[in-house]
């Protein structure tokens, strides 16, 4: 398993998606999940869906694009 810095750091992912598109297919994917399992599930296991998609968020959110990236002017 991938160590949280080292996800963090990754930016592949932004290469072919920009963090808009990325929010947009993300709440698409936790509404398809929660819709699936919404007769199945009770309030915590709600919670925790809930949780994991904003922590998710916040973690695609905190990464800096810019960072490692040459100046314009050098």
């Amino acid at each position: 398993m991938r160590k949280l810095e080292d996800i963090a750091a990754c930016k592949e992912l932004f290469e072919n998606y920009s963090k808009s598109e990325i929010d947009d297919l993300l709440w698409n994917m936790y509404k398809g999940w929660f819709l699936h399992h919404v007769t199945e599930i009770d309030t915590d296991k709600i919670i925790d869906m809930m949780l994991f998609y904003d922590e998710l968020r916040g973690l695609i959110s905190g990464i800096n694009l810019n960072e490692n990236k040459p100046a314009v002017n050098s």
